[in-house]
């Protein structure tokens, strides 16, 4: 797992943002903050259409909305979109990625996250929620759902029966000795 010592809450002024549009059911999140974040670090906006096709009408709407992000639109044919997406973290400061709609998308973010070299944010629908690379959330309370018929012995009571196995082993084996 890469260790990044970005901060993924603001965006650095290393390098451009780069919006990773996956589908066009995400792409309005995936742009809303992607232009928040560039217009707020006064760096480009790279638009990354991985998910192939042409760019979603709403580039253009975000753009008027944000006259003073340069943007640049780019759609790679051919190419796995976690490879695109991967090599072009190389030259951004912030990745602005979808909150995954299914499975496969959740595969492209995951593989995007683990390799980025640079900070990921994930946009979900209602803002951008900050996620760490490498980072999955956290897993549910299972708690209730958990219980076991066996009780557990405590982690004392554990190294006091491996002492006393030991020691019987010890005492048998002087016994077999003499």
């Amino acid at each position: 797992m890469n260790s990044h010592p970005h901060d993924a809450s603001a965006t650095t002024g290393r390098g451009p943002v780069l919006a990773g549009i996956l589908s066009a059911a995400s792409a309005d999140d995936v742009l809303r903050t992607a232009f928040d974040r560039a217009e707020l670090g006064d760096v480009p906006l790279i638009v990354l259409l991985a998910g192939g096709g042409e760019p979603p009408g709403s580039v253009a709407y975000w753009a008027g909305q944000h006259p003073r992000v340069v943007t640049s639109v780019s759609v790679p044919h051919g190419v796995d979109p976690a490879i695109a997406l991967t090599a072009a973290t190389g030259r951004a400061g912030l990745a602005v990625l979808p909150a995954a709609a299914d499975a496969q998308e959740a595969a492209v973010v995951r593989a995007v996250t683990r390799r980025a070299r640079c900070p990921v944010l994930t946009a979900t629908a209602g803002g951008a929620g900050e996620r760490a690379p490498g980072n999955q959330p956290p897993a549910p309370d299972m708690s209730d759902h958990c219980r076991s018929s066996v009780p557990v012995p405590a982690p004392s009571a554990g190294r006091r029966l491996r002492r006393r196995s030991r020691r019987r082993r010890r005492s048998a084996q002087r016994v077999r000795s003499r």
